[in-house]
């Protein structure tokens, strides 16, 4: 298997199933708060790790086949998933206390998505 099939079939792995677990949270938060609960674990354990996996695996070895690492792509993309932890910490608070009301930070995490 190539390493464009592997990477690609890596990231649709990756973005499909928490975007499943995502909906699934939304949609039951108000009927269902166990089951949105765990699927809110589920999702937050996926991105978690995909974040991990990009930036510990994949970063480093595009970084210095480019020489690009402070400013770079790379950098935004950090940036980018300190703010994306930070929101889900903010829903993770609010399953925490069994609050369903985290529309608003869910349109901030996934601004397409529809409660």
């Amino acid at each position: 298997m190539s390493e464009q099939k592997t990477l690609s079939g890596f990231y649709e792995q990756n973005h499909d199933q928490p975007d499943h677990l995502f909906r699934t949270l939304q949609k039951l938060k108000r009927a269902d708060f166990a089951k949105a609960k765990e699927s809110f674990k589920e999702f937050k354990f996926g991105l978690r790790r995909y974040i991990v996996r990009e930036e510990d695996v994949l970063f480093p070895p595009w970084e210095e086949k480019t020489g690009m690492s402070e400013g770079g792509p790379t950098s935004v993309i950090r940036a980018e998933h300190r703010q994306i932890w930070r929101q889900l910490e903010a829903i993770h608070g609010k399953v925490a206390d069994q609050n369903p009301d985290s529309d608003q930070e869910e349109r901030v995490l996934h601004p397409a998505s529809i409660n």
